[in-house]
């Protein structure tokens, strides 16, 4: 082989990394260095150096930054889409960097010699060993993210986005078999297989180069790392690898094949285990799935269980007199009420007036029932009189929505254990709820807002089989009128900033709109967004400021609901009490249901 050969087939290694992964790093250097052939070079990008073991790129010189990046996720899943773009674009922006580039992910050591180039030229690739994916969230979102930037992909190969059910359990050993395999022996073996992300990639620049110009060309004036980011479906609905790998397959079919490697997914890497990965092209340790040591899973397995039969995690009313610009300032204070009993709590307010009187509608939790009901009580003073139960349907009920217009007082609640979503009238003075229709029906709705805006009713709610993550949408032209489901829906996948956390406002003629923050714990805290858009086609908003529990002694272990009315601001807040007693109301529980 000439050296000119030797330069054409030359591979520069590309390892994106973040001080998380030095733990991995250096054996993911040296794998490559030992086992990769017609390797060249050897280039960790990172914000700061992490080793001294290969040159170093500096993420800064890319022709984006971290914090644009941020802006334009909304700062939904940033480092994930990050590093996506570090990959794509290392060919295009690291110097003197080879037309053939391995991107590695830092977590991925390789074991036995591996060649990128057959005897004809072809660059290999694998396949992931992932089965029935026509039925994973995840490659379905990011499918439709490349139909939506790449059409020309999905006229080419379009049994992979395949919206029929029927032929989607077909696509796989359809598409399997459209492929180039170095070894015609190994085609079988792949009939179930579809997806191109195996933790490494080769990248070659002629391809790459198509890529961008053809997306870039679908969407006018506009650079290829914004079309990436703002065509996505979900926070992570993007898939760097399998952009790349569509791309190539449906526009290169004559410059590629397909080997199958033995790769393993694991967690901890240890000397111990050495001899045994051995048997494996590669390993991928991920810190996700990484191991607790046994005494730390025992002692986590101890502490769930004593909280699970001792701990109540006890929710409260709170009050603060304060303007709606407080709110987005977190400039105000709370006042308690009064909790019920120590096995129970008051939730989810909502506040209205009638006749200059001033009411508060609110979920009542009972340990002894185990579900919530919704009561209503006249706000005086700060303090909660004339209390009444004002809707139980002995099923779980939460969230009392309250929407005023015309004089008129409307009202939805959370049910989503009766798959309904009821729409009623509360009658006043009277206090009672009179059902107008049914909203939804065979759908687990939760925390459903009703707002008004600009001439449309919008429903903002989540679903119960995902509530911390998925915002979805719908509306209608009047609260008679049947609502319609929004065309991006879920509008927002964000654990720390979708479920609703009480009433969209305006002030200063901006709309909006408080969510919960459920990363860490449910009700963790309340995130303030403004509303960028909302119409029947286009939902986006923008964080605003995040309040936190920690100054709301001593409910400041969660905050999930505000509310504002008439210069009163109205939260809820929690802390975790020890309840000795709860064990045994499990069992009066059990048995009162067990004699029924």
């Amino acid at each position: 082989m000439t050296n000119q050969s030797i330069d054409r087939f030359a591979i520069d290694a590309i390892i994106p990394a973040h001080p998380k992964d030095c733990e991995i790093l250096e054996h993911c250097i040296n794998g490559i260095k030992k086992n990769v052939k017609n390797i060249r070079r050897i280039i960790v990008v990172s914000k700061d150096k992490l080793t001294d073991n290969a040159e170093w790129f500096d993420e800064n010189l890319y022709p984006f930054s971290y914090k644009e990046v941020a802006e334009l996720v909304k700062n939904q899943a940033v480092g994930w889409n990050f590093q996506q773009l570090l990959k794509l674009y290392a060919p295009l922006t690291i110097p003197n960097i080879s037309d053939n580039v391995l991107i590695v992910d830092a977590d991925t050591v390789f074991y036995k010699k591996i060649s990128f180039f057959d005897k004809e030229n072809r660059a290999l690739y694998n396949l992931a060993k992932d089965q029935n994916l026509f039925a994973s969230e995840f490659q379905i979102n990011t499918l439709a993210h490349i139909k939506k930037i790449l059409w020309q992909v999905s006229d080419l190969i379009p049994e992979l986005f395949a919206s029929n059910q029927q032929n989607n359990s077909q696509r796989s050993k359809i598409f399997s078999q459209k492929l180039n395999f170095l070894d015609e022996k190994q085609k079988p073996l792949a009939l179930n297989l579809e997806s191109g992300i195996c933790h490494h990639m080769l990248i070659q620049k002629k391809v790459i180069l198509s890529l961008f110009s053809m997306v870039e060309g679908n969407f006018k004036n506009q650079k290829f790392y914004q079309i990436f980011l703002q065509n996505r479906q979900n926070s992570h609905g993007v898939a760097e690898y399998n952009l790349y790998f569509y791309f190539l397959i449906s526009h290169f079919p004559n410059d590629y094949a397909i080997r199958l490697l033995k790769y393993k997914n694991t967690a901890n890497f240890h000397p111990i285990f050495e001899n045994i990965r051995k048997k494996y092209h590669y390993c991928s340790y991920h810190s996700y799935m990484r191991k607790k040591s046994f005494l730390k899973l025992c002692y986590d397995f101890f502490l769930k269980k004593i909280n699970k039969l001792f701990y109540f995690e006890q929710w409260n009313i709170g009050i603060s007199s304060a303007k709606i610009s407080d709110v987005l300032t977190n400039n105000f204070s709370v006042e308690w009420l009064k909790n019920p009993s120590k096995t129970s709590f008051n939730a989810d307010p909502f506040i209205f007036s009638y006749q200059n009187k001033t009411f508060i509608i609110f979920e009542q939790y009972s340990l002894f029932l185990k579900r919530g009901r919704l009561f209503l009580a006249e706000l005086v003073d700060k303090k909660i009189i004339n209390q009444k139960l004002l809707l139980d349907n002995q099923k779980h009920l939460s969230y009392p929505c309250v929407y005023e217009e015309q004089e008129q007082i409307y009202l939805c609640c959370e049910s989503y254990k009766t798959k309904q979503l009821e729409l009623f009238l509360l009658e006043m003075p009277d206090q009672k709820l009179t059902k107008l229709r049914d909203i939804f029906v065979d759908k687990a709705v939760v925390d459903p807002t009703l707002f008004k805006y600009q001439n449309y009713y919008y429903l903002f709610y989540s679903l119960a089989n995902k509530p911390n993550e998925d915002l979805y949408l719908a509306f209608a032209k009047s609260l008679n009128e049947p609502f319609i489901d929004h065309p991006q829906n879920p509008v927002k996948s964000d654990l720390s900033n979708s479920r609703s956390a009480g009433n969209l406002f305006i002030d200063n003629e901006k709309l909006y709109r408080p969510a919960q923050n459920c990363q860490k714990t449910y009700g963790g805290s309340i995130v303030i967004n403004q509303v960028k858009i909302l119409s029947t086609t286009t939902f986006s908003e923008e964080k605003i400021i995040e309040i936190l529990p920690d100054k709301f002694l001593p409910y400041n272990q969660g905050i999930h609901t505000i509310n504002y009315h008439k210069n009163l601001i109205i939260v809820d807040g929690k802390k975790l009490n020890f309840l000795a007693l709860k064990p045994l109301i499990a069992i009066i529980r059990k048995f009162k249901k067990f004699t029924c």
